[in-house]
């Protein structure tokens, strides 16, 4: 009823760790859902979706349809390509230099992942405590807001770019002839 599928419960992990990893400020979206088309009102259960930086791409592909449970995320830059692969990380630079790191527990190991916690409580109560950090918070839930609705809106134009927006910046005044 309230609508949001999978973009919603995991699309949010993904342009976070995206946003992230690029360090900058995404420009544009373009993203196709999919859903069971013999079922009325059914959400979204698979995403593909293109967010475009200034000096790389990111590419998120997320589904309810496969026979496993993984997690993945490419970013190709003007440098190289990283891949997050569920329980590791691969950077290759475009002079062929690699680099692999492994984690303890993979993105898709359970829901609610408490191992996280200890290292961002940290961060958050440094937030609330020093005035010179407050909203960096804000700022990532809000790009990850603008980069859901750019991407709903996407689909729905029928898998067109869309200018990723911060919420609550105002449009540009018409121009007055």
């Amino acid at each position: 009823m309230a609508g949001g599928g999978i973009l919603v419960d995991h699309g949010w992990h993904s342009f976070y760790m995206l946003l992230n990893a690029v360090g900058a400020t995404p420009e544009s979206i373009v993203a196709k859902m999919h859903s069971e088309p013999e079922e009325k009102n059914a959400l979204e259960d698979a995403v593909q979706a293109l967010i475009q930086f200034p000096e790389a791409d990111g590419y998120i592909h997320l589904t309810w349809r496969a026979k496993m449970r993984r997690n993945s995320i490419i970013i190709q830059g003007d440098k190289g390509t990283l891949l997050l692969d569920d329980d590791r990380l691969l950077i290759t630079t475009h002079d062929g230099k690699r680099e692999e790191v492994t984690f303890e527990s993979a993105l898709s190991a359970g829901s609610h992942h408490p191992d996280w916690f200890h290292n961002l409580l940290p961060d958050f109560l440094e937030e609330i405590k020093n005035p010179v950090k407050r909203g960096a918070n804000f700022k990532e839930a809000g790009w990850c807001v603008a980069l859901t609705c750019a991407a709903y809106e996407s689909n729905v134009r029928g898998f067109q770019e869309v200018a990723v927006v911060f919420p609550g910046t105002p449009k540009p005044a018409p121009v007055l002839a």
